[in-house]
């Protein structure tokens, strides 16, 4: 994408299609908080970029089943953060 990233066109899919299952209304398998809106996310978007880094095989790795977030998803999470979390 050129131009700085939003959660709208560029994040909100990969949350919905990876995180939500357990990070929904209702929580499911011990998650502890919801990732269902902008505020939500925003507000954790950098333990979220840390777990969702971690090495497939470790401790903590999210998501915890499915394997995990493409390369270019955890790459478009981590520019989305450093483009200032726009909406």
């Amino acid at each position: 994408p050129t131009g700085k990233l939003t959660y709208t066109a560029d994040v909100k899919s990969i949350i919905d299609s990876r995180c939500i299952g357990c990070h929904g209304n209702p929580l499911t398998n011990g998650a502890p908080f919801a990732l269902l809106t902008y505020a939500q996310v925003n507000d954790q978007a950098s333990s979220t970029l840390t777990r969702i880094s971690i090495p497939a095989g470790e401790t903590g790795i999210m998501p915890p089943t499915g394997g995990p977030l493409s390369q270019t998803d955890i790459n478009t999470i981590d520019q989305w953060i450093k483009d200032g979390k726009l909406e």
